[in-house]
């Protein structure tokens, strides 16, 4: 191996990104919602969460959640999403999936579906409820004004392949 490519192979390991499911306004990153939700308690002393008081008094709550996720195409293309947003609301004590905003296909431009939607959807239920507690707790947080899942960065998204673009009057589906 030449020098060159020596350093090449370690200027690519420095630019590695970790990936995590879920983000914390204070930066913290972990992989599953009992991570984060042991990290609120403890860290910001929030408290046991009862999901089922902050269920009763948000009612009507709406959001809007962006994510990354895989989808596959009946052409036989498999991808992974350059960004998909779905919308959720708090309905009498339920969390109710009012939207899942679909992908075209770029080989085929069909509408694609997602893999794995039975995770996809607890996922996205547990999203919302990492919402709902930065909403419930709003004092808590208040310190921290990032909020990485909502400025989630568009990376290669192709606008014409986006059913909530497409929807959307300034054509992008990157400010809600």
């Amino acid at each position: 191996m030449t020098k060159k490519s020596k350093n090449a192979k370690k200027n690519l390991k420095a630019t590695k990104r970790i990936y995590y499911k879920f983000l914390c306004k204070c930066r913290s990153g972990f992989d599953t919602f009992p991570e984060f939700l042991e990290h609120v308690e403890t860290f910001h002393q929030v408290g046991n969460v009862d999901f089922q008081e902050i269920l009763n008094k948000k009612s009507r709550y709406e959001r809007e959640i962006k994510f990354y996720w895989s989808l596959h195409c009946q052409c036989g293309h498999k991808f992974s999403s350059s960004l998909c947003n779905a919308k959720l609301k708090v309905n009498e004590g339920n969390i109710e999936l009012l939207k899942k905003y679909y992908l075209c296909c770029l080989k085929c431009e069909q509408v694609a579906e997602f893999d794995e939607e039975i995770l996809l959807n607890n996922y996205l239920e547990e999203r919302f409820k990492q919402s709902l507690i930065y909403s419930y707790f709003k004092e808590k947080f208040d310190n921290f004004m990032n909020d990485p899942h909502s400025e989630k960065k568009l990376e290669g998204h192709k606008r014409e392949l986006c059913e909530k673009c497409k929807e959307s009057p300034s054509g992008f589906c990157g400010k809600n």
